[in-house]
This record gives C-alpha cells, structure tokens and sequence, in this order.
C-alpha cells in the first residue's frame, strides 16, 4: 500500500523470536523518522545504539533512521514469542505514513 501511495511504510515481520521493523522510503524524499516500539517483554539483541527503557512492565525502544528515498531499511531485535509489541512513529505526516506494525 505504501508503495501504491508513494508513502513510507513501516512493517513488521516476526519469524520465531526475531521480529524485524522494515522502513520503505517510497517517497520523493528523504525521510528522518523517531520509531518507539513498545514491547511488553524484555528484548535482547538490540543494536548498540538502542538502550530498552522499561517502565511499569513495558520496554521502549527508540530509533532514529534516516531513510533515503526509495530505499529500506531494516531494524532488528529479539523478543519472546509470546510477547507483545506496537510501534509508533513520528517524523512524516499522517497522510504520507502507513503503519503495519
């Protein structure tokens, strides 16, 4: 849908414990996003640059890509199966963003 809509997307895939956020820049510009990802167990295997924060039983984690135009860029982190995540991003306007995570 981004695609069609010359959006940027934002889409998560979980295989097993890993769960990727995939950011497609589909727009005629560059892109400066502040994703949040709220999980509600503790992850692991983050980047360096990525400290989790938790609060009242929830961690949060914040990345700030900048994402080219017409390029993807992946963040990836580890999470029990059975845990919970949702994600929201600031930086691109409403109308200009679709969320599938």
């Amino acid at each position: 849908m981004a695609r069609i809509m010359n959006n940027v997307g934002v889409d998560r895939e979980r295989d097993g414990e890993t769960v990727t956020l995939k950011v497609a820049n589909h727009s005629d510009r560059n892109e400066s996003l502040e994703i949040t990802e709220i999980v509600s167990a503790e992850p692991d295997g983050l980047p360096d640059a990525v400290d989790p924060i938790e609060m009242d039983g929830e961690w949060f984690l914040n990345w700030n890509p900048e994402v080219s135009s017409g390029e993807t860029v992946e963040l990836e982190y580890s999470l029990p199966t059975d845990a919970d995540a949702d994600a929201t991003v600031d930086g691109v306007d409403d109308e200009k963003l679709t969320v599938n995570a």
